[in-house]
């Protein structure tokens, strides 16, 4: 008897936990689909928006109090069903691409370590002999925000490791990759000839890289290093702030403080 009035109460438990796994399974499925884009972070936000404006709904319902942000929680969270494919709809287009090719893809992925002083090393070596010889050059390292989305949609994948011979042969100007900028995710270059969002500082008297090594540091936390074609002058762009005429014997020693998120304020 008392197993038999048990038995509704276990099914609606189960239940229940079965509902918050489903939900909790698409919106991990989601941020691992968008990570490595720029739209991740902002869908971190926005989770970490609801989910505050939910508790502070709930303790209002509990204690019969807080009646505007109840209300503020139903419209938020009503508005945002039908605002997150509009805001998304380049990653949840790619990624429904990608889940028809291959579900688990992006359920699971490995830790890669990796030597970053290596990576600084090979490209300190490279942008020595690019400036010398003057060439130009854009090399992005991405960082906490991906970039995803400008590899994806401009670039041309290489996914090799980073040698500083093989940033020379990219940035060659008989190279067919030349133009545009390379990116590097922790050892590798993900790609080259990538298009990057362009800073609107016409009152500065700079060139296409440097305004494009403003922009993405703009909108990204990338570290972006840039070689003048003109001048052969290295610069840095960090956060929306340019910094030139950079030595090289300095540059090891910004690259490890900036790239490793050991932030310094860039004068």
């Amino acid at each position: 008897m008392i197993i038999r009035e048990l038995l509704p109460n276990i099914g609606a438990l189960l239940g229940a936990l079965l509902d918050i796994l489903i939900v909790a399974g698409v919106f991990y499925w989601l941020l691992r689909t968008i990570y490595g884009t720029r739209g991740f972070h902002l869908a971190r936000g926005l989770l970490v928006l609801l989910a505050g404006l939910a508790a502070l709904s709930w303790f209002g319902r509990l204690f019969s109090s807080l009646t505007l942000t109840t209300w503020l929680f139903n419209n938020v969270a009503a508005m945002m069903i039908f605002a997150v494919p509009v805001i998304f709809q380049p990653e949840l287009r790619r990624a429904l691409e990608e889940f028809s090719l291959d579900p688990f893809k992006n359920l699971f992925r490995p830790v890669v370590e990796y030597d970053m002083k290596a990576v600084i090393n090979e490209v300190v070596r490279a942008v020595d002999l690019l400036s010398v010889n003057r060439i130009g050059a854009l090399i992005v390292f991405e960082r906490e925000i991906g970039l995803d989305d400008l590899v994806k949609k401009t670039g041309t994948t290489i996914n090799a490791e980073v040698t500083a011979d093989l940033l020379l042969s990219i940035f060659n100007p008989r190279s067919p990759l030349h133009d545009g900028a390379v990116i590097i995710r922790r050892n590798k270059i993900v790609a080259a000839r990538v298009i990057l969002p362009l800073a609107d500082r016409k009152e500065e008297r700079i060139g296409t890289r440097h305004r494009a090594a403003l922009g993405v540091s703009e909108e990204t936390d990338a570290v972006v290093l840039v070689v003048s074609e003109e001048t052969g002058i290295i610069s840095f762009a960090y956060k929306g702030h340019l910094t030139r005429y950079v030595e090289i014997k300095d540059l090891p020693f910004i690259l490890e403080s900036f790239v490793t998120g050991v932030e310094q304020r860039a004068s």
